[in-house]
């Protein structure tokens, strides 16, 4: 547990739940680079935590995981005292957007979360504590719209890749290929650089937009960048940096079809 506790009472205090440590990290340097009215009060990684926590300091708004190990973000707001915390998910789930509006969040931000988003959910949380009684999260949603707006991955059109100074933000366009390496994955980007982060190949596929598919367990492509399919000595693609990478054979039909509707 993270604490950065100060006696600011005209700020919001807020406090960040993600069993991840750098999704956390993230979130705290894009709030206090971009929503200075919001204080980090306290950065935790579990439902248990998150509780222990709330008993012992002032807390305005929970911006809140879903996906955790144990209890998720849906059983530490059942656990609470009803109406007392404005709540902002924060996931890289969209399933669960629906649902979280049911179970009264002030907004749902999908990571990687954008900056414009973000802003625009603190202006939703300032707002609602600047009226009495505004901790009435019942609040009505068209449903549709919700679905409308989450349902789309093209709208995360850029990868965020945390390192040990910030952040890299990624034009999803600008990606040629990802490839696995071990823990690591390796961003092949247009401009013939490459970027090196220190997650999985699997947790970065949750962020990427339509127009990507995964052709091998160790490459992932951005089907635009697709030069040319070969047969020949096993199944292969080259993309347009010049790359020759192995396309596994079950998954040839598929990346067909995929192609032919790019």
């Amino acid at each position: 547990m993270r604490k950065f506790v100060q006696n600011m009472s005209e700020q919001i205090n807020a406090l960040l739940v993600d069993d991840e440590l750098p999704a956390c990290e993230t979130l705290s340097w894009l709030l206090h680079e971009y929503c200075p009215e919001v204080l980090v009060a306290g950065m935790v990684h579990s439902a248990q935590d998150a509780r222990s926590f709330l008993t012992q300091y002032n807390i305005d708004v929970i911006f809140l995981d879903i996906s955790m190990p144990g209890q998720n973000g849906f059983d530490l707001l059942s656990s609470l005292p009803e109406n007392k915390y404005q709540v902002v998910f924060v996931t890289a789930h969209n399933e669960y957007a629906v649902k979280a509006f049911r179970e009264a969040a002030v907004d749902y931000l999908l990571k990687p979360v954008d900056a414009a988003e973000l802003k625009q959910a603190v202006s939703k949380v300032v707002e609602r504590l600047s009226v009495q009684g505004a901790i009435n999260h019942n609040y009505e949603r068209s449903i549709q719209e919700i679905i409308t707006k989450f349902s789309s991955p093209s709208k995360l059109n850029r990868i965020a890749v945390p390192h040990s100074e910030g952040i890299h933000f990624i034009l999803a366009k600008d990606i040629v290929y990802m490839e696995a390496d071990s823990n690591y994955t390796i961003f092949h980007l247009v401009s013939g650089s490459k970027i090196v982060a220190s997650k999985t190949m699997a947790e970065f596929e949750q962020q990427l937009p339509e127009g990507f598919f995964r052709i091998h367990k160790s490459f992932h492509i951005n089907l635009i960048h697709v030069v040319e399919y070969i047969k020949k000595d096993g199944n292969s693609v080259i993309m347009n940096d010049g790359s020759l990478l192995p396309v596994s054979r079950r998954k040839i039909q598929e990346l067909m079809q995929a192609l032919l509707i790019q």
